[in-house]
C-alpha cells in the first residue's frame, strides 16, 4: 500500500498516534500533503499531546507555499479573525474550483440580505453542484428561483458581521455538533454558524 494511503488507513482504523507517526515520516521526507495532515491532527487535538502552535506554523508555511488544502484548512480554523486572511484563503480555494469552498462561500453570501449577494450565492452553489457537490445542490434548490440577474463580480462580504456570527456560534474551535444542530442553525438563517459546524464535520 502507498505510504500516504497507509497513514490514512491507520487514521480510519482509529489509531491517530500511528497515523501521525506515519505522516511525520513522510513530512520529513518532504511531502507537503503529509505535513498538512499532521498539522490537522494537532490542530483538531486528535493526539494525546497536541502542539497547535507548531501546527499553525506548518499550516502557514504550507498555505503561503501554495498548497490549496492548507489554504482550505487555514480558512476553517481562522474563520472570523479580524485580519480577514481566512476570506482570502477561502476565495483562493474556491477560485480553484474546490466544491466545499464554493459551497462555503455560497453560505456566506446566502447569509447577506441584499439581492446581489443572494444571486451570487445561487451561482456559487450551482458551480459546486456542477462539480458533484450534493449538499450544494440541495442548498441551491432550497433558495428557490433566481430574482434578477447575477452580478458580474462578487459582491463584498461583510466580514465584521461574519465574525460576529462565527463567535455567536461558538467560534471555529468549538467541538462538532450533530447534524440536527446544523439544520437548526440553517433554519434560523445562521448560515455562518452552520458553515462553521458543517465544514468542521466534513474535515473530521
Amino acid at each position: 500500500m502507498d505510504p500516504y494511503a497507509h497513514a490514512f488507513a491507520l487514521l480510519e482504523r482509529g489509531d491517530p498516534i500511528a497515523a501521525a507517526q506515519a505522516f511525520e515520516r513522510l513530512a520529513e521526507a518532504g511531502m507537503a500533503e503529509a505535513r498538512h495532515q499532521l498539522s490537522r491532527l494537532h490542530l483538531y487535538r486528535m493526539l494525546p499531546e497536541p502542539d497547535p502552535l507548531a501546527a499553525r506554523r506548518w499550516l502557514d508555511a504550507l498555505a503561503e507555499g501554495g498548497l490549496l488544502e492548507a489554504c482550505w484548512t487555514r480558512a476553517l480554523v481562522t474563520a472570523g479573525n479580524p485580519d480577514g486572511r481566512w476570506a482570502a484563503d477561502l476565495q483562493r480555494v474556491a477560485d480553484a474550483g474546490y466544491p466545499p469552498a464554493l459551497r462555503s462561500l455560497g453560505l456566506l453570501y446566502a447569509g447577506q440580505d441584499d439581492d446581489a449577494s443572494q444571486a451570487w450565492a445561487r451561482t456559487l452553489f450551482e458551480r459546486a453542484a456542477a462539480r458533484g457537490d450534493g449538499v450544494a445542490r440541495t442548498l441551491r434548490e432550497a433558495m428557490g428561483p433566481a430574482r434578477g440577474g447575477t452580478p458580474a463580480t462578487a459582491p463584498p462580504l461583510d466580514l465584521a458581521r461574519i465574525r460576529d456570527d462565527i463567535l455567536g456560534a461558538g467560534g471555529p474551535s468549538a467541538p462538532p455538533d450533530p447534524i440536527v444542530h446544523i439544520e437548526a442553525l440553517m433554519g434560523a438563517r445562521n448560515y455562518v454558524g452552520a458553515l462553521a459546524e458543517a465544514e468542521r464535520l466534513l474535515q473530521d
